[in-house]
């Protein structure tokens, strides 16, 4: 009852983190026409700073990695390190429910991002620690190919051609 809860808050904290960076920010513009300044309003947009998405996905991608290996540990060896590994799961699935949210807002289609998210968020609640971490990581190994890919001497042709879903930045 309480992981379904922990679950359910998480869903909600990412959806109310990601409602408030997508609002469209408008500003006061003025422009000068035909000898009169009128006042209109600019919706700001700011590009992806691939740097603060580079160490988001390391960041999430690292936690991962020792979430698997407490739990595998806690799996095998010494139970109590599941409960150790706990927080680090509800991180990572915080960070995955805010990409699913990212991708409902600003693409308006539900991919396989919110399958995912959906198989965590289950896992987690059904107190199955052990997928629901591999899960996570296999989710974040593969956020961090795809920006290795986009990275590399390719990358403008791979986003060109297979239009691939962004790494969304928290």
């Amino acid at each position: 009852m309480i992981m379904a809860a922990l679950v359910a808050g998480s869903i909600a904290y990412a959806a109310a983190r990601v409602y408030y960076k997508q609002r469209q920010r408008r500003t006061p513009v003025w422009l000068f026409e035909d000898g009169h300044y009128i006042k209109t309003q600019a919706t700001i947009v700011e590009e992806p700073d691939l740097g603060k998405i580079e160490r988001r996905v390391n960041l999430n991608f690292t936690l991962a990695t020792f979430s698997v290996g407490l739990t595998a540990a806690g799996t095998v060896l010494y139970a109590p390190l599941i409960l150790a590994s706990i927080p680090f799961n509800i991180y990572d699935a915080i960070a995955m429910f805010e990409d699913t949210w990212t991708m409902v807002f600003t693409k308006g289609r539900i991919g396989t991002v919110l399958f995912s998210s959906s198989l965590v968020a289950i896992t987690l609640a059904a107190h199955m620690y052990l997928i629901a971490s591999l899960l996570e990581w296999l989710y974040f190994l593969n956020q961090k190919l795809i920006l290795l890919l986009m990275q590399s001497e390719l990358g403008p042709i791979i986003a060109q051609q297979w239009q691939t879903e962004p790494v969304a930045a928290g």
